[in-house]
């Protein structure tokens, strides 16, 4: 009798994890998964580097990071279907980070600058994200 109520409840917790994962690839998510991982990732190295802007090289190299990251976002948006309005915030987006990014390679930049930078940085990418997780595929 206990082999088999232990059978029974072996059968029932792989059977509830046979249905989370078949019910993840039965209803994927309702926005483009890619372009809401960009845009995160955008988010959080702009949220990261705030810290670091004390040091000119190392602020500079984390708005070449982003530079790279907002030009892929604005990229990879471009041509999907009914996403022009995507596609505009990620050119503003681009454009506030080749901001900073310009600075940066021109002269020296305040450690005042790169924090507000940074923190408008992210609040853009948060909203865009609110955005681009609210709209269907």
């Amino acid at each position: 009798m206990k082999r088999i109520s232990l059978l029974i409840l072996l059968f029932a917790f792989t059977g509830c994890s046979v249905t989370n994962q078949a019910t993840a690839v039965l209803f994927p998510a309702r926005y483009d998964t890619n372009e809401y991982e960009l845009i995160n990732w955008i988010r959080t190295t702009a949220e990261l580097s705030v810290d670091s802007c004390y040091s000119t090289e190392i602020s500079r190299e984390n708005f070449e990071v982003l530079y790279k990251g907002s030009l892929e976002f604005k990229n990879f948006t471009q041509y999907l279907r009914r996403n022009q309005p995507a596609h505009d915030l990620a050119i503003n987006l681009h454009l506030l980070v080749d901001e900073g990014y310009t600075l940066y390679d021109n002269q020296e930049v305040s450690q005042f600058f790169c924090q507000t930078s940074l923190l408008q940085i992210a609040d853009s990418a948060t909203s865009i994200q609110q955005v681009i997780g609210r709209k269907r595929k």
